[in-house]
């Protein structure tokens, strides 16, 4: 493979993985998706020469991935049990987060980048916020 193929493939990477880091905001799972992608990089793009990825990378970033999901897992399971929450109302948040997150980022789109960025942070609260308050008033 000739360098220019190889950082431009590269260059795709970088810009696939930080989409994927952005679907964050969005509550989607952006974070299996860059181990998906760097997965698909390491395979296409062999280590042979001293380039591309490892597997043993593909591995850390899956070991990340799985370390920032029970991180999550966990806070919210104590947060949610410290407020002594309902489980309808938690379930009823996490759907109202991902709906509130994606309107709220469509509704921002008419200010190109940081309306997206502020419509999916202010629309996933307000969800959240209603379908909690939803599962705990119904």
């Amino acid at each position: 493979m000739s360098p220019v193929t190889y950082y431009f493939i590269a260059a795709l990477l970088s810009l696939a993985n930080a989409a994927c880091w952005a679907l964050n905001l969005f509550t989607l799972p952006g974070n299996w998706l860059i181990v998906l992608t760097t997965a698909l990089f390491a395979w296409l793009v062999r280590s042979d020469a001293g380039h591309g990825v490892s597997w043993w990378t593909v591995a850390a970033l899956a070991i990340a991935a799985a370390l920032g999901e029970l991180l999550e897992f966990v806070s919210g399971a104590r947060a949610v049990a410290k407020q002594r929450a309902a489980r309808r109302s938690v379930v009823l948040a996490m759907a109202g987060a991902m709906a509130g997150s994606l309107c709220g980022a469509s509704l921002g789109s008419i200010v190109p980048i940081l309306g997206t960025i502020l419509g999916a942070v202010f629309g996933g609260a307000f969800g959240a916020a209603a379908g909690a308050y939803l599962g705990e008033h119904t």
